[in-house]
């Protein structure tokens, strides 16, 4: 006769050693960013499973064969925060370390990029470069590029900046990709491929500055031709009484025109009323999260 499992035909007792092992475990980890701007802070997130229940306990986080850090299991999930990383390629590793019911693992290799960039001017068409002459109403152009480390995009946007230009003078960025935000910084979007870009000084027109100044300088030469002639009004009238109006008359314009001569050697290229030259050092700052890198150009304007 065949029995049934809690049939009587079936009864007694055993004694033994009943073994329950540990359950295998499974590791995976992955980046809250990838690629991440040097010094930003990167999440790791490590996630433990199993067919039996849920492991608990750490997990540490390698960079290679370097220890980052550990996490602890919540729910099978552990997180480290980094910025350590410095820029390049990095192999990320999660090895769960086990606990009494699970054995330990290590997750597969995960490559994370870390990306910096460089901001330099770059020599013209004219060989020109980080300096430039130009006069008042003229224009220095500067082209500049901006390069990743690695590839052509960036992960974050960048916001470029311009300072130290002469009072009155405007900037302009090309290409268009650049979004302009106000007067002095402009804007390029996230993960979009960066190309070589000019920064253009556009000086203001001495035009102006020069009206304001010949409100004065208009009275200015009548004046200084009477104090020339001061001291020689009165032989000047008795030359007149000798010579005739003529030669007085002469006189005048002799006197008038070495004035004016005078006025006219001061506005030479050493003298007081020229324009001067002057040399303005302007500060590029290219910033993307807490990543600022800056160069300086050097405007001459003569």
């Amino acid at each position: 006769m065949i029995g049934t499992i809690g049939s009587a035909n079936y009864s007694g007792t055993a004694t033994g050693t009943l073994v329950i092992g540990q359950v295998t475990s499974a590791v995976s980890v992955a980046s809250g960013s990838n690629p991440a701007v040097v010094t930003s802070a990167i999440t790791f997130t490590a996630t433990v499973s199993s067919k039996l229940g849920t492991p608990t306990g750490t997990v540490s986080f390698l960079d290679g064969t370097t220890l980052l850090g550990q996490g602890t299991l919540s729910g099978g999930v552990a997180t480290l925060t980094t910025s350590s990383l410095a820029a390049g390629s990095h192999s990320i590793t999660a090895l769960y370390s086990g606990d009494t019911d699970f054995v330990a693992s290590t997750s597969g290799t995960l490559t994370q990029g870390v990306l910096d960039f460089s901001l330099n001017p770059v020599a013209g068409s004219g060989g020109s470069g980080a300096s430039q002459t130009a006069s008042p109403g003229g224009t220095a152009t500067y082209p500049l590029t901006i390069v990743p480390t690695a590839g052509t995009v960036f992960p974050t946007p960048v916001t470029l900046t311009v300072s130290g230009m002469p009072s009155g003078a405007t900037a302009i960025i090309t290409p268009s990709s650049w979004t302009q935000l106000n007067s002095t910084s402009w804007l390029f979007p996230a993960n979009t491929p960066m190309a070589d870009l000019s920064l253009a000084i556009q000086l203001p027109s001495p035009t102006a500055s020069l009206d304001r100044e010949n409100l004065f300088l208009r009275k200015l030469p009548a004046v200084l031709l009477g104090l020339l002639l001061l001291p020689f009004t009165s032989k000047l009238r008795r030359a007149s009484k000798r010579l005739g109006r003529t030669v007085s008359l002469v006189l005048f314009l002799v006197a008038g025109m070495a004035a004016m001569a005078g006025l006219s050697g001061c506005g030479a290229s050493t003298g007081f009323f020229s324009q001067q030259q002057s040399t303005y050092s302007v500060l590029v700052t290219a910033t993307s999260g807490t990543l600022s890198h800056s160069t300086t150009i050097t405007l001459i304007v003569k």
